[in-house]
C-alpha cells in the first residue's frame, strides 16, 4: 500500500503521520516505514516509557495517549 502513496505534499513538505499503537507491533513497524519514506511521524500509545524509547529510535515525536479516554484524543 505504501508504494502507491505519495510521500510529499504539493509544496514539497513531508506529510505528518500520527500512528496510534506506535510503541510496538504493527504500529511501530508502520512508524518505522513511514519515517524511512521521509514522513514526519508522531507516535501515540499508553506506555509512555516504551513509547519514548521508540520515538527516540525513529527520530519521531512521542505523545503518550490512551485513545479510550475522550479527553486524551
Amino acid at each position: 500500500v505504501l508504494r502507491s502513496v505519495s510521500m510529499t505534499l504539493p509544496d514539497g513538505a513531508a506529510p505528518v503521520m500520527l500512528i496510534t499503537g506506535g510503541s510496538g507491533g504493527i504500529g511501530q513497524a508502520l512508524a518505522r516505514r513511514l519515517r524511512a519514506r521521509g514522513c514526519t511521524v508522531v507516535v501515540a500509545a499508553r506506555d509512555a516509557a516504551r513509547l519514548q524509547a521508540v520515538a527516540d529510535q525513529l527520530g519521531a515525536e512521542a505523545r503518550p495517549t490512551d485513545v479510550t479516554v475522550a479527553s486524551q484524543v
